[in-house]
């Protein structure tokens, strides 16, 4: 038998629920948040996509090496100031290479090294043409009112060398200027070929050269005059090469300040 419920026997529904006593927060109109927070990264490293990426090293370029002008600059001007005597070529080529070796280490922006050097090469060159011009100065001096024992000639008036010196050059005078000796005889005592004499045999052939001329220049024999002849002789080890004697007369202990030739004194 079939149970029939009246309409008043059913409870009547809930209340629709209020604003503000919701059981449950409204779900958000906004997007929903992610569960979590991946971390970013750059374009795709060495390690593939998403990898983590890698800047490279910047390398700041090395220094060039030091320019070899700079270097043999130093150098030339070393040997510019110790060896004037090459005409201060090595001076000069210093000065020219240090100021080129400044040049490009200028244009480097100063990363290249070397300028002390440069600086010095220039400095160096400098005292070698100093020293150069200096040196030639002395030789000039040396040479100037001097003449090669080669090139003497009877007549000449020269000083007087001391005894037991060699020499290659000797003063030379006008005759009437005050001076030490007077050329009486030039000649020659054999040829290269011939042995050297030795030193006794060697005075022997000069005194039988210059005796002889002494009279003729001086007017009467060496034995009655006042004048003295003093030898110039070749060396054992030049002898090869020059066979030349020169004899000079002079007076000891007085200048001469005339020419003697016909003095009969």
């Amino acid at each position: 038998m079939a149970t029939v419920v009246a309409m008043s026997d059913i409870p009547p529904p809930p209340p629709p629920p209020q604003p503000g006593n919701q059981p449950y927060p409204s779900p958000s109109t906004g997007p929903a948040p992610a569960p979590y927070q991946m971390p970013s990264y750059g374009a795709p490293g060495p390690g593939g996509p998403g990898g983590p990426t890698f800047t490279p090293f910047q390398q700041t370029p090395a220094a060039a090496g030091r320019p070899k002008k700079a270097l043999w600059a130093m150098i030339l001007g070393i040997l510019g100031v110790t060896l004037c005597f090459w005409l201060g070529i090595p001076a000069i080529v210093a000065i020219v290479l240090g100021a080129l070796g400044l040049r490009e280490i200028k244009a480097s922006g100063g990363t290249r090294p070397g300028k002390g050097m440069a600086i010095a090469g220039v400095v160096l060159g400098i005292l070698g043409v100093l020293a150069t011009a200096g040196f030639v100065a002395v030789v000039v001096t040396e040479v100037a009112g001097t003449k090669s024992v080669f090139d003497l000639e009877v007549g000449d008036c020269v000083e007087l060398p001391d005894d037991g010196e060699t020499i290659v050059r000797i003063e030379d005078f006008a005759c009437d200027e005050p001076h030490g000796a007077e050329v009486i005889s030039v000649g020659d005592l054999g040829s290269g070929s011939d042995p050297y004499p030795g030193d006794d045999e060697m005075a022997e052939l000069v005194a039988a050269e210059c005796i002889p001329d002494f009279e003729d220049y001086v007017g009467i024999p060496y034995a009655d005059s006042v004048y003295d002849i003093f030898p110039i002789t070749p060396t054992e080890d030049g002898w090869e090469d020059d066979q030349t004697y020169v004899c000079l007369a002079f007076e000891r202990g007085e200048e001469l300040t005339e020419s003697i030739e016909g003095a009969e004194r």
